[in-house]
């Protein structure tokens, strides 16, 4: 039976725009032109018959009624992309697999990776960073890494590598066009902006008896990095952490509003083989970066008692 289907050069369009919310981003993903791109969105466009974006002064912004689907096709990507491995894996090629959580990877890891590759004894690196995990270990992966660990998998070995901590913050612009909330209960006047563990607002306004308060005022996403970007665009206030929200402390485009730190989630290297030197290699090797971080978040942490203005500079120190 023939299925139904858009072209898949289209589909990966679609989901590679509305997952940055920039054309030419996913363009340089893609490895396509700018034009290239617009037309592969307008083709599944008319394949639906409607818009799946707005368009704004040259932007494209995903519609609502569209997040449905394009969860559903990050979800599909993301079992092609482990089965693609798995198959990979069956060749004879001295390759490590490591499958890692976008955010963690894009922040912590893209930047170690020749140190990564160094600590695999002359085995090649092949990164995979889907947003969902299989209900059983993937097949030809060495190494995952990630802070969801389903309890379905057997026979596996992992090591806790970083435990994040985040805080309230949120746009200099938002600040300027609502006011600076002034105690944790006002942070209840403005949107929450959700990532994909979905506990951490929760945790945090939970220790000041808001949680109940706060319902109805949520945005929720599939990606922390869109949280983020939200965030960053003045769109309401997240819970950042100092290592996967760095450069956007860093940069002043998010700032922290208050202390009182709160466990977001809990990043472990997880393997199915413990006897083989070179996965040995790249784990000794992920705790020694995820030490790293401990420390950054470490000093960051130490100075939320400080005013944001010095919150920022504190943290200028780079890995």
């Amino acid at each position: 039976m023939r299925r139904k289907l858009p072209p898949f050069a289209a589909i990966r369009a679609f989901e590679a725009v509305a997952r940055h919310q920039h054309i030419g981003n996913a363009a340089n993903e893609l490895l396509v032109t700018h034009s290239a791109l617009s037309q592969q969105i307008k083709q599944l466009e008319s394949w639906f018959g409607q818009n799946l974006f707005d368009r704004e002064k040259g932007r494209l912004k995903l519609k609502d009624r569209s997040r449905e689907l394009v969860s559903s096709y990050s979800k599909a990507l993301d079992l092609l992309e482990i089965a693609t491995a798995r198959f990979d894996a069956q060749t004879n090629r001295d390759v490590i697999t490591l499958l890692c959580d976008p955010s963690f990877f894009s922040k912590c890891l893209i930047g170690k990776l020749g140190q990564l590759r160094e600590a695999a004894h002359g085995a090649d690196i092949e990164v995979l960073t889907p947003h969902t995990l299989p209900d059983i270990y993937p097949k030809g992966v060495d190494i995952v890494v990630h802070f969801h660990e389903p309890r379905t998998w057997n026979d596996v070995h992992s090591v806790d590598l970083l435990d994040l901590y985040g805080f309230p913050a949120c746009a200099p612009s938002l600040l300027r066009q609502h006011g600076d909330p002034k105690e944790p209960k006002n942070i209840v006047d403005f949107q929450l902006l959700q990532g994909d563990d979905r506990e951490s607002w929760h945790s945090w306004l939970d220790q000041f008896d808001l949680a109940s308060i706060a319902e109805g005022k949520s945005i929720y996403f599939d990606d922390f990095a869109h949280a983020v970007q939200a965030g960053t665009q003045g769109l309401g206030v997240l819970i950042a952490d100092p290592v996967t929200c760095k450069h956007e402390l860093d940069s002043g485009s998010l700032v922290a509003l208050f202390g009182a730190p709160v466990f977001c989630v809990r990043y472990h290297a997880t393997c199915t083989k413990t006897d083989d030197k070179k996965i040995e290699g790249v784990l000794l090797e992920l705790t020694k970066i995820a030490s790293e971080f401990k420390a950054l978040q470490s000093e960051f942490l130490a100075s939320l008692n400080a005013p944001a203005t010095l919150i920022q500079k504190s943290n200028k120190s780079h890995l």
